[in-house]
């Protein structure tokens, strides 16, 4: 898995492939509100939005978070992400061999770690 950060004046670009290939474009804009009186966190809104290649479950998901993981990072900051995610499929991850095996979970966990490296 390979993830790369530019960083444009209105925009900031990530990849995250494991193959090299184009993947889904997925454009990402993180809405921060202030917390209420009543709690002790912030909740944040994403709006996310595919521009090229498949929809999915997951693709919106790591976009959404990837997103959120960086504009935490970069408080203030206020530029849109564009996400270009190329992932395998869990079958495409290994030989055969179940114990090598990459769920989604332990994906998104790989990517999340490797964003925060890249900031």
């Amino acid at each position: 898995t390979v993830v790369l950060i530019m960083g444009f004046r209105d925009k900031i670009f990530v990849i995250v492939t494991q193959y090299g290939k184009i993947g889904s474009w997925i454009y990402v804009t993180v809405g921060s509100q202030l917390p209420s009186p009543l709690s002790v966190t912030t909740s944040t809104s994403t709006n996310v939005k595919f521009l090229l290649g498949s929809i999915t479950p997951l693709y919106q998901l790591c976009a959404s978070h990837i997103a959120t993981v960086i504009t935490t990072e970069n408080s203030g900051d206020g530029r849109a992400v564009v996400v270009r995610l190329a992932l395998m499929k869990n079958s495409d991850n290994n030989d055969g061999d179940q114990d090598e095996e990459i769920g989604d979970k332990e994906l998104f966990n790989e990517i999340e770690s490797m964003v925060k490296e890249s900031i």
